[in-house]
């Protein structure tokens, strides 16, 4: 959500002086205040916090000048939080927060196999790069080097899908080049 523009909220000209700011302060500050608008006061409260808060900048020629590069007035850590720089920020600084969804990474292993599987085809074992104790049961097709299965690889976290496992399968003639 975008911050609303202090001139507008303040109906003043970005050139105005210091002056036509502090009087138009004074007119909405009146209009606004609380006291004068029992009917409805949260609404007239919040118009005269944003009236007040709109002014608090634009009367310190600094925070003015800051306001005028792009420098936007914070008034929570929601507010610095909610913003797009807000959130680079803390995902620069929380590179793996545990709210965030992370998918798995990938795993790429070499299988060996002989030259008849390769031109064939067939059933292929090989172990598990995760759990070298169990194997894993391919259905080879005649032809290919690489193969991917998804899934297999690296786990997924905070609901994240696991990465994937390649395969790139070589036979003794291929891995002695």
């Amino acid at each position: 959500m975008e911050a609303e523009n202090l001139y507008d909220i303040l109906g003043v000209e970005k050139t105005a002086s210091p002056a036509a700011i502090q009087r138009a302060y004074r007119a909405l500050a009146l209009r606004f205040h609380p006291d004068r608008n029992q009917g409805d006061q949260h609404t007239a409260a919040t118009r005269f916090a944003r009236v007040a808060a709109a002014y608090d900048t634009l009367k310190d020629p600094d925070k003015r000048a800051l306001y005028d590069r792009g420098f936007r007035p914070v008034h929570s850590v929601g507010d610095l939080l909610g913003s797009a720089t807000g959130q680079r920020f803390m995902a620069s600084i929380l590179p793996s927060a545990p709210a965030e969804r992370r998918d798995g990474h990938n795993t790429i292993v070499t299988a060996e196999i002989s030259p008849e599987i390769l031109k064939k085809g067939g059933i292929v074992s090989i172990p598990n790069p995760h759990d070298p104790k169990k194997h894993l049961v391919i259905s080879f097709e005649p032809g290919y080097v690489w193969m991917k299965v998804r899934g297999l690889g690296g786990q997924g976290k905070n609901g994240g899908e696991n990465g994937s496992l390649h395969i790139r399968f070589v036979t003794t003639e291929t891995k002695k080049r």
